[in-house]
């Protein structure tokens, strides 16, 4: 079920925390002159507080019945020539000025894209305003020079239909999602500065939000990009969540300048779809003891019965073997140990039967005779399918070790050897002599 309601008041509470308005005004004076100016207003504001933030100078009373225009640039109402200061917005095609039936200070203007107006005129027999000032649209006066000049999103590096406009895009269990934003300041002469780049993927996290933000300034034709990566969790229910990327910065005049984009993540799952989780590459030790764990993870939308893991290579004696069930956004971890490893470079096979499917793989492991402490640590890559693999501590038991002393004799020695040995049997054979 899509979480509408909850987003909605979240994006509203957004809304109002954060954006202030742009609003254009066209002020059509009393000797005839047109005056135009956009102006930025905080939020909660009023078209009243917008002709405050413009440089026409102004006096206001207040009646009682709200606040009323009493002059402009130092013209006022004219009550011998029945003329006064009226106030007119945009009609609701956006094309034209209309009479307002309210006040200034009774209109709202809390978000971008108003057109408000003054005028100095007479009045009918209706009390309507007669003369209204020429109208302008909101992008020829408020031109939001901040462009957005692409939005890109890569699904597992994959790039997706979704673009600026906002779209819908799916992803699966662990996928990767990257956005890439490019940004370029469109104004000759002006800075846009604390541009904060934000987006947010509501309750997709276990019921948490993945956000990602980052800011920057853009001096004038300046360009830049933005690039954000997401992590969909490998623990999902299947759902459509609610992505919001937001634009902000503020120029040398003080304008602020926004932009929303919506997004839907649909999140689909297979029926049946487990993967693998494992070491890619191992470094052991000749002579040592070792383990390393293989995971299976659930990402199908069904939970998993009689899954079989098989682990095997003859020459590091290996030979696995495991049923065991899967739940729906489950994993199951099976450690895997090594005794005696003999020297080389060894595949190690890995298999899983389900469903009538079979994941195979392989795992590199290099033996290595070499000196070795009590406690090793097995070299672990990332393998090809993006999971995330932790490192796999082993502990090594070190082999008995025994020495051995011989006797090194060189060729001058020998010879040494020799004439003791003649001289000893010279000694004998003169005593012998001797004693006849």
């Amino acid at each position: 079920m899509k979480k509408s309601l909850i987003f909605g008041i979240l994006f509203l509470m957004m809304l109002s925390a954060v954006n202030a308005a742009n609003v254009a005004v066209v002020a059509l004076l009393a000797d005839g002159s047109t005056h135009t100016e956009c102006v930025n207003i905080d939020d909660g504001a009023n078209a009243y507080d917008a002709f405050q933030e413009t440089t026409l100078t102004m006096t206001w009373s207040n009646s009682g019945f709200g606040r009323f225009l009493e002059s402009v640039e130092g013209v006022a109402s004219d009550d011998t020539a029945g003329k006064y200061w009226s106030f007119w917005h945009q009609n609701t095609a956006e094309t034209d000025f209309e009479s307002s039936m309210v006040g200034a200070s009774d209109y709202d203007v809390d978000e971008d894209g108003h057109v408000i107006g003054l005028s100095y005129t007479a009045f009918d027999n209706s009390f309507l305003p007669i003369t209204k000032p020429g109208f302008q649209s909101y992008d020829s006066l408020c031109e939001n020079k901040l462009n957005v000049k692409s939005i890109k999103i890569y699904v597992d590096e994959d790039k997706t239909t979704a673009n600026e406009n906002g779209d819908d895009f799916e992803v699966k269990p662990g996928s990767v999602i990257r956005m890439e934003i490019k940004l370029e300041n469109d104004f000759a002469d002006k800075d846009i500065n604390d541009i904060e780049v934000v987006a947010t993927i509501y309750e997709i996290d276990d019921g948490d939000d993945l956000e990602e933000d980052d800011s920057l300034d853009l001096n004038d034709g300046e360009d830049d990009t933005i690039e954000f990566t997401f992590d969909v969790p490998i623990e999902i229910d299947e759902d459509t969540y609610d992505m919001v990327l937001t634009i902000e910065g503020t120029d040398d005049d003080g304008l602020v300048w926004r932009y929303t984009y919506n997004f839907d993540v649909e999140l689909d799952k297979e029926k049946h779809e487990l993967v693998l989780d494992y070491p890619s590459i191992l470094t052991l030790v000749c002579g040592q003891d070792a383990s390393f764990s293989v995971k299976t993870i659930n990402l199908g939308a069904d939970d998993e019965q009689d899954v079989v893991l098989r682990v095997s290579n003859l020459d590091l004696n290996i030979e696995y073997s495991e049923t065991f069930d899967v739940d729906e956004n489950e994993q199951e971890t099976q450690t895997i140990r090594l005794y005696d490893a003999v020297e080389g470079k060894h595949f190690i096979s890995v298999a899983l039967e389900y469903e009538e499917e079979t994941l195979m793989g392989l795992i590199e492991a290099n033996v290595e005779c070499a000196t070795v402490s009590t406690s090793q640590t097995a070299e672990v890559q990332q393998q090809d399918s993006g999971m995330v693999i932790e490192t796999v501590d082993f502990v090594a038991e070190s082999a008995p070790t025994t020495t051995s002393k011989s006797l090194n004799i060189t060729s001058g020695g020998v010879l040494l050897v020799l004439l003791n040995l003649i001289l000893v049997a010279v000694l004998v054979f003169l005593v012998n002599v001797l004693r006849k």
